[in-house]
């Protein structure tokens, strides 16, 4: 049976309660459920038992699986909603919680929503392959200072001190101060290091080429002194459409670096910020902030408006100034992606005479 034979029909929601090894579905019609049923989560059964039925709506909750279910039942021609977990009406969801519930849930919402159910729009294929490049490579930096820190632990129990080391020279300095009978134990270690460190060379060029090759924009993005190629093409991948942004600012809650809010009355707390978003960058974005307000930062506009925030004080006051930074190092990657501009260090200084200390 050809896919062209089966239509669309809009009265029917489908609900999937995704999970790694199983998924639930329940199916309704103006609220009675037609069918409910379980069902491995595995692509080809899934195109085997949805490529069989009448098209219909679909929804999910935004998780590990759904960028590639939503793909193939897309593909399939369904009509696919993945839902934003956290905008979901939670009093319609009922005191028993279980997949099968959530299942029944997820399809009651679409069917009452009227169009009104906040979703969200998973990146095409191509941009999450070349984003496990440069989590892949994270994963990597991390495993290898976990076993450099587990190093020093051990040989420091020895009384021995390991000496400073670049991550290429491992083998030949560290190696050598290993005690004798911690050789054989620690040996295995360090060579895993060094192959490590050969792994996320072989990433960062294939960043390199994948930035030179597909994403030019991120020569725009390096301009600014402190901003690398892992942190520039992190940025043109996981934001992927400027213009999904009305104004600049916008990008800042995105990645969640701004405060979150609790206000009720005159109560208003200082809490910290959201963390909403992708970690990855906002980390990234972190450790570009700490080289700009650095001791080889370039004096900048960032900079200095980063300094006058330090220098109002207070038990906070260089974490604060660290986490503005990262907001508008990400406001002005984006103003530079939507214009184009040649990127001055002090625009601002010469326009104004002055930075200023408003976040």
């Amino acid at each position: 049976m050809h896919l062209t034979t089966f239509g669309m029909d809009r009265e029917i929601v489908m609900g999937l309660d995704l999970g790694t090894r199983k998924t639930h579905v329940c199916v309704l019609r103006d609220g009675e459920r037609l069918e409910e049923f379980a069902i491995p989560t595995d692509l080809e059964v899934f195109r085997a038992r949805f490529g069989a039925r009448d098209r219909c709506r679909v929804v999910m909750e935004a998780g590990k699986v759904s960028p590639c279910v939503s793909w193939l039942l897309a593909d399939l021609g369904y009509q696919v909603f993945v839902a934003d977990s956290r905008r979901l009406p939670t009093n319609m969801r009922g005191p028993y919680k279980n997949d099968k519930n959530d299942a029944r849930f997820l399809a009651t919402v679409l069917e009452d929503s009227n169009g009104r159910l906040r979703t969200i729009q998973h990146r095409c294929r191509k941009t999450l392959e070349n984003l496990a490049v440069i989590r892949s490579r994270d994963e990597l930096v991390r495993l290898r200072t976990a076993m450099a820190n587990s190093l020093q632990g051990i040989c420091a129990t020895h009384g021995v001190k390991i000496p400073r080391a670049s991550t290429g020279s491992y083998r030949t300095k560290i190696l050598p101060a290993v005690p004798g009978e911690l050789q054989s134990a620690l040996t295995p270690m360090i060579e895993s290091m060094d192959q490590l460190t050969r792994s996320i060379r072989e990433l960062e060029a294939s960043i390199e080429r994948i930035s030179q090759e597909q994403y030019p924009v991120t020569t725009v993005f390096r301009q600014i002194k402190g901003v690398g190629p892992i942190t520039a093409l992190a940025f043109a991948l996981i934001v992927e459409d400027p213009s999904r942004f009305a104004r600049n600012r916008g990008v800042g809650p995105y990645l969640g670096l701004v405060p979150r809010q609790e206000q009720s009355g005159p109560y208003r707390p200082q809490l910290g910020i959201s963390k909403a978003g992708d970690p990855l960058l906002r980390r990234l974005l972190i450790q570009c902030a700490h080289h700009i307000l650095g001791r080889f930062g370039q004096d900048s506009d960032l900079r200095r408006f980063g300094q006058s925030l330090m220098k109002r004080g207070g038990k906070s006051a260089k974490k604060r100034a660290v986490t503005a930074v990262a907001r508008k190092l990400a406001v002005l990657l984006l103003a530079l992606w939507k214009t184009g501009e040649v990127y001055e260090p002090l625009r601002r200084a010469r326009l104004f005479g002055e930075i200023s200390e408003v976040a």
